[in-house]
């Protein structure tokens, strides 16, 4: 598997994902490698940041806690700093199965053939909680795993639309609780 970008050429390699898990037509959500400063993987729903891996240091993404630098086994990502990168997966053991899938939820996953339970088992996801997806708790929130809710505006700040946020739809962000003096200035 080769995913790439070429800034020069505008010519990408991408992962896309069906529309739904029932229909293989073009879904929202395409993959790719951004040859930014330091190279990162993507997920695009529609166009827009839906995820990110964090920048590759040369072992692993360093966006993905879980990814340990052992972890590697036949991933690399080469980046000419030229406007071009590429991230490629080689399968260093023919014996074992294994394959990346970007679902019509938009989760990357990599599967890995079980001979023993007959069935593919998933190795990894890209998105392992909510705080995972870029938006989740909208604009001056932020976003814990471990806590619940997950998403809590900062100090000085209250949700736009509390009956939004008390449903537990957080994407709508937060507000200033009460407006800075230039504002009353001005006004």
């Amino acid at each position: 598997m080769k995913l790439s970008t070429d800034l020069r050429t505008d010519e990408k390699n991408i992962l896309t994902s069906w529309r739904s898990p029932q229909d293989p037509g073009i879904g929202n959500f395409t993959s790719t490698i951004e040859p930014l400063e330091i190279p990162q993987s993507f997920v695009w729903k529609n166009g827009y940041p839906y995820w990110r891996s964090g920048p590759w240091n040369g072992q692993i993404f360093l966006g993905m806690p879980y990814m340990k630098s052992f972890y590697k086994h036949g991933m690399d990502v080469v980046n000419d700093h030229l406007g071009s990168a590429y991230l490629i997966f080689t399968n260093l053991n023919s014996s074992i199965l294994m394959y990346y899938v970007l679902k019509s939820s938009g989760n990357l996953e990599e599967k890995l053939w079980s001979a023993e339970k007959g069935e593919w088992l998933i190795t990894w996801s890209s998105i392992v909680n909510e705080c995972d997806v870029y938006g989740t708790c909208g604009a001056f929130a932020s976003c814990n795993a471990q806590d619940e809710p997950v998403c809590s505006c900062f100090p000085g700040y209250e949700p736009k639309n509390k009956d939004e946020w008390n449903a537990g739809k957080w994407s709508s962000g937060c507000k200033r609780k009460t407006p800075l003096r230039c504002q009353k200035k001005c006004r």
